[in-house]
């Protein structure tokens, strides 16, 4: 490991990687249960086969009805070594700490926004958290 200045690593700052780092379900009847984030792009929404297929599927996490959780609903990727989500234009819209994602038009996704160790997002009356095993 390379030590010196500018080189340290900030205390208490944990390093994502995609091999132990989960999106957690904070809340619903499915609260407590994580999704691995070792995918290069992983589609959030809902299913509905065979027409729609998405890598972490939603179906059944809602607290409530009516759902609020978009079929497309946001991608969380990795690129550059760092993990971001993006907003598909979702009905309910996609929060990180409590700041919304904007899409620039109705048809269009929001810019990526950067997630860290203990990120909250909110996908329409989902909430989560970034967490890291280990």
């Amino acid at each position: 490991m390379v030590v010196g200045f500018g080189f340290d690593p900030i205390p208490g700052l944990t390093q994502l990687k995609p091999e132990v780092t989960y999106l957690l379900v904070l809340n619903g009847p499915k609260a407590n249960q994580y999704f691995s984030l070792n995918r290069l792009r992983s589609l959030i929404g809902r299913s509905h086969p065979p027409h729609i297929i998405v890598d972490i599927d939603l179906s059944g996490y809602e607290p409530s009805l009516p759902t609020t959780i978009s079929r497309h609903h946001a991608v969380i990727q990795w690129a550059n070594n760092k993990l971001q989500i993006i907003d598909l234009a979702s009905r309910n819209g996609t929060f990180v700490n409590g700041q919304q994602l904007t899409p620039p038009s109705a048809d269009r996704p929001s810019d990526p926004v950067v997630l860290t160790v203990g990120s909250k997002i909110k996908l329409g009356n989902l909430e989560f958290a970034i967490v890291v095993a280990g």
